[in-house]
């Protein structure tokens, strides 16, 4: 796996497929590059498509700071850049939808479409609570198993070796950077409306089950989206049915 340095870090990233297209895929928080394997693949019979390891995740430098949805958007176009990606659509799991709709706000240029997977925008007071009650987990010693408690809670029916992934992956990346990165979500959250509004590029919102993000609320600040629905799916609907995400991901390049 080749390894670039990008804002002052090492970033962990696999790129394949060729064209004129290129596509950017940004994992979910906690989680890592593996995460979204299947439209890695999927899309690179379309286009370009680098897959990476955010800072703190997976492979890739894991610096002792404060973390953020715009430090990671820095990183990002730091890498587009180096690969020279002047346009690109952008595809987000859960907290990567956060981390791309930062990206589209400081490049509008780079983010010609944008498709949202189960993203963490406009919370309801539920989905902050749950948020909340991760941190507090995460600051507790006594919680040994944190990672395999949140993957059986979240993955509603996943294979075996998926579900040890990402419990692997989210064993590597520290506490204190994670607890980073959820606190920072729910202060981005609170003074997200502007951020979103200004995304207006077609963007496809894919919804879980149990969808973490408002639809009303978002469609009133982005009246141009389109809604999908997974069945069956936790927020991580990209490894557990990946086929109904490709699907709709072709449907929406194709409007």
């Amino acid at each position: 796996m080749p390894e670039i340095l990008c804002n002052g870090i090492s970033l962990n990233y696999f790129i394949k497929g060729t064209g004129k297209q290129s596509f950017i895929l940004i994992h979910n928080a906690g989680g890592n590059l593996h995460f979204m394997k299947h439209p890695f693949h999927h899309l690179s019979q379309k286009g370009r498509v680098i897959n990476v390891d955010l800072r703190g995740h997976g492979e890739s430098d894991k610096p002792k700071t404060h973390y953020a949805a715009s430090i990671y958007a820095e990183d990002l176009l730091s890498l587009c850049q180096k690969l020279t990606i002047k346009e690109a659509t952008v595809v987000g799991l859960n907290y990567g939808g956060v981390i791309a709709v930062e990206l589209a706000n400081m490049n509008p240029g780079l983010v010609s479409k944008l498709v949202l997977i189960d993203p963490p925008l406009l919370m309801e007071s539920w989905v902050k609570q749950l948020i909340q009650n991760h941190i507090e987990e995460l600051q507790d010693p006594d919680m040994k198993n944190f990672s395999q408690q949140l993957v059986e809670s979240v993955m509603v029916k996943a294979a075996k070796e998926d579900k040890l992934m990402a419990i692997k992956a989210f064993d590597m990346i520290s506490r204190p950077a994670l607890i980073s990165t959820y606190r920072d979500l729910l202060e981005w959250d609170g003074a997200s409306h502007d951020k979103i509004q200004n995304c207006t590029m077609p963007i496809l919102n894919i919804q879980s089950s149990h969808p973490f993000c408002s639809e009303p609320s978002l469609r009133n600040l982005c009246p141009h989206l389109t809604t999908g629905k997974v069945v069956n799916s936790g927020p991580w609907a990209t490894l557990e049915v990946p086929s109904q995400v490709n699907a709709m991901i072709d449907r929406f390049l194709n409007l």
